[in-house]
């Protein structure tokens, strides 16, 4: 939800949610991926305040590079965002959630509510273009 056009509540229902429905999707699809074997990328610094870890695993032989943007919240890193093999998911969930607002008429609340994040279709609207 944009922090300009959303309250707070609306911001903190969002994180829950979108929170919620990515472990649902992807926690266990994760699990699946036992004995896989990566390698990390030496860490380069950059220009930005967040810094950025590559990790390339390797999948039947092919390397997939999954490169993790970090937020220091004090105590602790978290993820801000991820790309995997150049596909920006947080920017491909920016648009799905946009397109979410459009069909609900504007309506934030409604968005909010039905938004599923949906990382493989980030991944296959990338592959045709």
């Amino acid at each position: 939800a944009t922090n300009q056009y959303s309250t707070a509540a609306q911001r903190a229902q969002f994180e829950t949610n979108f929170r919620n429905t990515l472990i649902e999707n992807y926690g266990s699809a994760f699990a699946k991926y036992t004995n896989q074997t990566y390698t990390m990328r030496p860490y380069k610094a950059t220009a930005g305040k967040n810094p950025v870890v590559t990790l390339d695993f390797n999948h039947n032989g092919e390397k997939i590079p999954v490169s993790f943007q970090l937020a220091d919240k004090g105590s602790q890193w978290k993820i801000r965002n991820i790309n995997v093999s150049g596909i920006d998911l947080g920017l491909q969930f920016r648009n799905q959630f946009a397109a979410t607002v459009k069909r609900n008429g504007g309506d934030l609340n409604k968005a909010i509510a039905t938004f599923q994040p949906d990382a493989d279709a980030a991944v296959n609207q990338n592959k045709q273009k």
